[in-house]
This record gives C-alpha cells, structure tokens and sequence, in this order.
C-alpha cells in the first residue's frame, strides 16, 4: 500500500495548529485542498481521524493513536532529506596539495580533523616533500595547490603571501637556556649546533642569518631533516635553530625558545597554477589549511 505523505502531513497539521485554517495556512493551501487530503488518507486507512465542531478539532482514538507515530515518521523522512540536501551542498571529490614536512606535521593533523568531521565524503592527498620540489608537483597539476615558501617569480605559477613563521633555537628542557623567554643569537656560540645540509632552503635562511657568528659557532652535527635534529637534540647538549613549527616533530623533552635580536625568518606563501582555478573542494581545503597557517604564523 502506498504511503500518503501528503495526507499525513495534513493531519499532523490540523492536530498541531487545531484548526483548518491555520493549518490550511501554514501548509500554503486552501482549506478545500486541504480537507481534500485529509479525506483521502482517512478513506485510506478506513477510519476517521479528526473530529469537526462549530468550536474545535479533536482526535478520534485512532487519531491519537497515530499522532505519535505520525510525527516520528515525518521527523525522519525531514532529515533524511535534511542530510541529503547538505551532503549537495558540501564540496566533493578528491583534493591533492603538496606542502612542506614541518608545516606539515604542525597543522595537518587539526586540519584533516576539522575537515573530516565537516565533510567526511570529501578525499584529501596529502604530499610532504621538500621547497625544491613543490613547484613542480603544482605546476604538472599533481596538486591542486601548495603551501610552500615565497621564491622567485613564475610565468605559470602565482604565488601568494600567507604570513612569516619565525625560526626558533630547539634545545632539551633541561638546558638553562630552556627556562628563558627568548635567547640571543650570543647565547648560542657556546653549544655545539645541529644543522641542516646545504642544500635545504632553511639552511640557507640560517647561514645568512648566522653569518656574523658563523666563525664562532660550533658545528659538529649536519642532517637531512628537522626531524632527525630535533632528536639529536634530545639526546645531546646540541642546539638547532628550525623553524617554530618543527616542534611537532620534536621528542617531548625538546622545547623551542625564540630568538629575539635578529629576525629568522620564512615567508610562506599558498601556490596555485595561473592556467586554472580551484574546484570547490580545493577552495573549501584551502580555506582550512589557511586558517591555521595565518593562526600558526600571527604575532
């Protein structure tokens, strides 16, 4: 037998607002229309359902009876409804964008969190890999976006300025340096230092920064990644100058404390393709992944 909705949506009408005419208004319909649909899901079903006065609308017993039942049943059809139309309305597919391990690290996990509890239907590739190879990896349309650091200018490629993350001197907790509010470029010449290979893009940040004190300065340490550095860190007296968001990676007993008489520094920057636009769902990740960088980064 088919399911008169539209019967039962009268009848719970005319129950709730008690009276043909409030209802037949609330409903968008004439009073005849709407005795229409009453009458028919009442020959439906073989019984009477409401009672008319010159006074007032009362239930019959079977009308009390299916009330309840009644309410429920459009309450769930109105959010399965409900669910469909927002599930429409939230931006779908799969969205790719590269970004940098450290950054990474810090931000993704809140990220993907908020994301997935937003928009569980929504796929994310997320590609951790070096400054060196980001701009290959927008530019082939392996990723939709990128956040990655400012560099020199690109025909295919726009670059736009998303905020400054300080770099900061990581060092383990029990180190007298730890219990400062922030620490001095001099302050570090006495400890031997960990630093990153030459050709990463934060060495070169540093080794320009340092470059007073470099001669002074003990390097006995040299590694690939912030996250090897920080774990050496962790089991030496050694101090690594990395940027602010590498404490993710970082063994519980390493803190990071700034460094204020010198400005360490890299300008992050969101990078997309000049020959297209971003799909919905890349605008929507983008938006988050945005949000915390801008948090993340403000002074």
């Amino acid at each position: 037998m088919r399911i008169d909705y539209l019967g039962i949506e009268a009848f719970l009408a005319i129950a709730d607002h008690g009276s043909f005419q409030r209802a037949a208004k609330f409903l968008g319909l004439s009073q005849a229309a709407l005795s229409h649909r009453l009458r028919k899901i009442e020959t439906d079903l073989g019984v009477q359902l409401l009672v008319r006065s010159s006074h007032a609308i009362s239930l019959t017993a079977a009308g009390e009876a299916l009330l309840p039942k009644a309410g429920a049943l459009l309450s769930q059809l109105q959010a399965v409804y409900d669910s469909v139309r927002v599930r429409q309305a939230e931006p779908t597919g799969k969205v790719a964008f590269a970004c940098l391990p450290t950054l990474a690290s810090a931000l993704l996990p809140q990220v993907l969190s908020e994301i997935a509890e937003e928009n569980p239907y929504l796929e994310i590739d997320v590609i951790e890999i070096p400054f060196r190879e980001i701009g290959e990896k927008v530019r082939t349309g392996r990723c939709d976006f990128a956040i990655s650091l400012i560099s020199a200018a690109s025909s295919d490629l726009i670059t736009r300025p998303l905020g400054e993350e300080p770099y900061c001197a990581f060092m383990r907790n029990d180190n007298r340096l730890a219990e400062r509010k922030s620490v001095t470029l001099e302050d570090l010449v006495e400890w031997p230092m960990v630093r990153l290979a030459p050709h990463k893009r934060s060495r070169q940040i540093i080794d320009k920064a340092l470059e007073e004190k470099s001669s002074r300065i003990q390097w006995p340490y040299e590694v690939q990644s912030s996250a090897l550095a920080t774990r050496i860190v962790s089991r030496s007296t050694a101090i690594s100058v990395l940027p602010m968001s590498a404490i993710a990676l970082a063994p519980q007993d390493v803190v990071s404390v700034p460094i204020d008489d010198t400005r360490i520094a890299r300008d992050l920057a969101v990078i997309t393709r000049r020959d297209s636009t971003l799909s919905p769902a890349a605008e929507y990740v983008l938006g988050k992944v945005e949000k915390y960088v801008v948090a993340m980064t403000a002074p």
